[in-house]
């Protein structure tokens, strides 16, 4: 057996083994380690060469950190050292591995990412740039947008533009900002543009090429967008006070991937979870005595097995959340399901609800919940305004109201509960859906937002 550490040679006494222990990271959230590896120091120069000199302070704070590759014929293993103990005579080690090196490693504890240079969106000024610039992630270097958003505190629209007819023959024309209630713009970053900023403002490289080939994750946004009328551009202005570390954590849990610190190489790499799984290679047991079995099970309360645990996002009170998330819903109103192979037949044999006058037959879809099977989804028909009409006819004046109805998806972010179990421990995802909903027929479907108070000590 050889270890290097440093890229020196290490000295071993005679007859040195140690325990290296293979863990899942699914499960424990670890990979390898190994119990003590010890090394002799006195009267040897080349493990003295290599740990220097004893009982310095960063020795007895546990900081020292070593790299380290352990050779024995097939077995291999790259990764790092830290001093857990020493004397004059040896000094005692413990290797770290892959997700191992990681937990152990304190670079991030301490950096906080709404501290960090983020940088900002290109201009605040409606004067230097078009709505529909403004709108298109690639003016913008898919770095954000500034979509248009209600301020729920207020119910004023920020980012407001309106559509200009240029020839109404052809029906073409342009958005401008509204000059009256659009002074200035506020912009909603892609969070997969701040996770890179937040890698470049820490010294990283990141690599997120997994991550960027899903259009449905690379276009996400932070819509915690701040009003212009504060005038905090800055990105990092809009982010919560999680450190480094804790924010990637919570990022694993809302993408379903992990990312990989490589701390001697000062890169960050990215993969979803499903996709490492799936490249794992077979493993065939063989040249078995007489019999072999192996059984999955959590032992242990704490156990971080993710598969394991019911996974929900955290509780929202905006008003849209009674839609997102509603597994009691959807249980409860099983028996009122109308049910359609795809999500072509549920939206034509739906269309004729686009407007509604208010009548119920004993089959009425409006006070059922529809179902595509093709994309698992679930469905209201939900009214979102409604006007008042006359019919005036020879002898009769009828008044009624028309009603203007949409699909609403139902229960999209609703929990996923394992083994039917409610009980079971639970993990919160606190990345929380948006709050998207109606201006009625003016200015159609966009973000609600709202806000804590403004301190600007702080």
């Amino acid at each position: 057996m050889q270890i290097y550490v440093n890229n020196r040679l290490a000295a071993l006494k005679q007859g040195t083994s140690f325990e290296y222990v293979s863990e899942n990271r699914m499960f424990s959230g670890s990979d390898g380690y190994t119990l003590t590896i010890t090394f002799p120091l006195k009267d040897c120069p080349e493990n003295l060469a290599i740990f220097g000199h004893i009982n310095r302070a960063d020795v007895a704070a546990q900081k020292v950190i070593f790299d380290c590759e352990i050779r024995d014929r097939g077995f291999y293993k790259f990764g790092s050292i830290t001093i857990t103990e020493i004397s004059e005579a040896e000094v005692k080690t413990q290797f770290l591995e892959g997700r191992s090196e990681q937990n152990f490693d304190k670079t991030f504890d301490k950096v906080y990412i709404n501290e960090l240079d983020l940088g900002a969106p290109p201009t605040t000024s409606t004067s230097q740039i078009t709505p529909s610039n403004a709108w298109h992630p690639a003016s913008n270097s898919d770095r954000c947008v500034a979509l248009p958003w209600v301020n729920d505190y207020s119910g004023n629209i920020q980012n407001l533009a309106e559509y200009v007819v240029d020839d109404a023959a052809q029906g073409r024309g342009h958005f401008e900002w509204n000059s009256e209630k659009t002074t200035g713009l506020s912009w909603q970053p892609y969070l997969l543009h701040i996770t890179r900023k937040i890698c470049e403002a820490v010294g990283y490289t990141p690599d997120f090429s997994k991550w960027e080939e899903h259009e449905e994750y690379k276009y996400l946004l932070i819509c915690n967008a701040l009003p212009h009328a504060w005038y905090m551009p800055g990105f990092a202005n809009a982010l919560p006070h999680w450190t480094v570390e804790e924010y990637f954590e919570k990022l694993e849990l809302f993408l379903g991937g992990e990312f990989d610190f490589d701390h001697r190489g000062k890169r960050i790499t990215f993969a979803f979870t499903h996709e490492v799984l799936a490249d794992k290679p077979t493993v065939c047991i063989a040249d078995v005595v007489e019999e072999h079995s192996t059984e999955v099970k959590v032992e242990e309360e704490d156990c971080d097995y993710s598969e394991a645990k019911n996974l929900v996002y955290k509780d929202c009170d905006h008003e849209m959340w009674k839609y997102y998330s509603c597994d009691w819903f959807i249980e409860g109103w099983q028996n009122r399901v109308v049910r359609y192979k795809t999500m072509s037949e549920l939206l034509a044999a739906n269309r004729g609800y686009r407007t509604w006058r208010g009548q119920r037959g004993r089959n009425a879809q409006i006070d059922k919940l529809l179902y595509a099977e093709d994309c698992d989804a679930y469905f209201l028909i939900r009214t979102i305004s409604r006007e008042r009409k006359i019919d005036f006819s020879p002898g009769l004046i009828r008044i009624y109201y028309l009603y203007t109805c949409r699909l609403q998806p139902v229960n999209l972010f609703g929990g996923r509960i394992v083994n039917d179990e409610e009980d079971a421990d639970s993990e919160e995802i606190e990345f929380v859906p948006a709050w998207i909903d109606d201006t009625e027929e003016k200015y159609g479907r966009v973000l609600f937002l709202s806000f804590s108070g403004y301190d600007e000590d702080t």
